[in-house]
């Protein structure tokens, strides 16, 4: 009986010694894969894609914010008040002798683009959500995407156009990628626009999500800054 004891006790012994103690499955981190698997998991991403898509800033002051991110009937109004010169107040507020101060014309927001990417890589990849799950929110990301992109074309002109997931250690040319032109940008934007249109709902499930009419509407409104910028500016 003895040895039947010992015996009992080297074996526990011998399996707790055969286990890696740093092969401890995280807690605080949700993969790639359960994310993209899970239609929860998948909205709560793309929400949070939502919060971070600068649509309009609502910082509180009209006049100093109403600039180069305003609501989409915005287009009739100037950049300061109506007594000051136009563009006055936008300089003033974001430029200083150290450049740009952190404020409306600061916006280069590749974080926000590369997860649009992740959703948009991903989210095809399961194999349990429905076809008409993906299509939607990966349309609703692809205009997120675009909607950044057309930001960033209004303060800079071209930038570079990122579309895959670039790692986090990547080399030098997956990191530092050359910049595309102006043109390319908008023509981005309206393939974009032109491709998820019929997948988007004509009346969306929730109040504030993307629909087939904000992405006509995002596709007219960059197509004349396109065509405002083709007929009387230089390329």
């Amino acid at each position: 009986m003895t040895g039947n004891k010992i015996y009992v006790i080297f074996f526990q012994l011998f399996q707790i010694s055969c286990t890696d103690p740093f092969d401890l499955t995280r807690t605080d981190i949700i993969s790639d894969e359960l994310v993209f698997d899970d239609p929860v998991l998948a909205d709560a991403f793309l929400f949070d894609l939502y919060d971070r898509a600068r649509f309009h800033i609502s910082s509180g002051n009209g006049n100093l914010n109403m600039g180069l991110i305003s609501s989409y009937g915005g287009e009739s109004r100037n950049y300061g008040v109506s007594w000051q010169i136009p563009y006055t107040q936008v300089i003033d507020v974001d430029y200083n002798e150290n450049g740009l101060t952190g404020k409306v014309l600061d916006y280069y927001n590749y974080r926000l683009i590369r997860e649009c990417n992740q959703l948009i890589t991903k989210l095809p990849e399961s194999e349990r959500l429905s076809e008409n799950f993906i299509n939607s929110r990966v349309s609703e990301a692809r205009f997120i995407r675009a909607h950044a992109y057309f930001e960033m074309a209004k303060r800079f002109g071209g930038v570079p156009l990122v579309t895959d997931v670039i790692p986090v250690q990547g080399s030098e040319d997956e990191l530092f990628r050359p910049r595309n032109s102006e043109r390319e940008i908008y023509d981005f934007i309206l393939s974009e626009m032109n491709d998820i249109v019929n997948h988007l709902p004509t009346y969306p499930e929730q109040d504030g999500r993307i629909s087939k009419w904000a992405a006509l509407s995002l596709k007219s409104r960059s197509m004349l800054y396109a065509a405002s910028i083709a007929n009387f500016g230089t390329e």
